[in-house]
């Protein structure tokens, strides 16, 4: 009974884990929600806008569906999604953060928040 318990102990521990994780981590490039707001960044808006998983998720559909002429860019993130390759996301990036640190306007370089707009 002892394992049983233990084995209970740790998945309750794992999920708990994933449960903060889901509220403190941003799923797309991993900042966490103390990061962003000690840097002036809002954490509602910047998952609600800048890294909203729905916008990926809909990115994502019409590349795999929509035949036809994309630009370099989509083929290259195409060509990574579906050989499961995650270099294409802004790992440790966002716009806003990469923004005040140049001091500059937003640059809209991301081709998923720009495909969003």
């Amino acid at each position: 009974t002892s394992l049983i318990l233990d084995g209970f102990r740790q998945l309750k521990a794992e999920r708990e884990k994933a449960l903060k994780d889901m509220t403190t981590l941003c799923t797309i490039c991993g900042l966490s929600k103390d990061h962003l707001t000690s840097n002036g960044i809002a954490w509602s808006t910047h998952v609600e806008r800048e890294h909203n998983i729905w916008s990926y998720i809909t990115f994502f559909y019409y590349l795999q569906e929509h035949s036809g002429r994309f630009s370099a860019v989509e083929n290259e993130v195409l060509h990574k999604f579906k050989k499961a390759d995650p270099s294409f996301l802004p790992s440790g990036r966002c716009i806003s953060i990469d923004t005040k640190s140049r001091g500059k306007g937003i640059r809209r370089s991301s081709i998923i928040y720009r495909h969003h707009l």
